[in-house]
């Protein structure tokens, strides 16, 4: 199944790693799920812990790689926290994305 309608290629998120704000629920919880779907290693980050479990859950539950993480992305204190707490998990490129676009605003 594919949760955003866009099937037939190999995508550049195939097998990709992300972390995910807002996974708890909405758009948020569907990008989660159809990174997870297509192979991907998934953080799922959410202000309610609840929320964010829920979304790893089903992704586990459909043989993928997920963690939950408790973030609130309004505040940039924890934000910073977040990207060092994830540094050693996330390919390089992509923390460097996470740190520029931080730093950009």
């Amino acid at each position: 199944m594919n949760l955003l309608g866009f099937g037939g290629a190999t995508k550049r998120t195939d097998n990709s790693r992300a972390v995910v704000t807002g996974a708890g629920s909405g758009i948020g919880r569907a990008f989660a799920l159809e990174l997870a779907q297509r192979g991907g290693q998934v953080v799922c980050s959410d202000i309610d812990p609840g929320r964010a479990k829920e979304t790893v859950e089903l992704i586990e539950a459909g043989d993928g790689d997920a963690m939950a993480h408790t973030c609130d992305v309004s505040d940039r204190g924890a934000d910073l926290a977040f990207c060092e707490c994830f540094a050693m998990q996330l390919q390089p490129a992509f923390l460097q994305h996470l740190i520029d676009a931080d730093l950009a605003g």
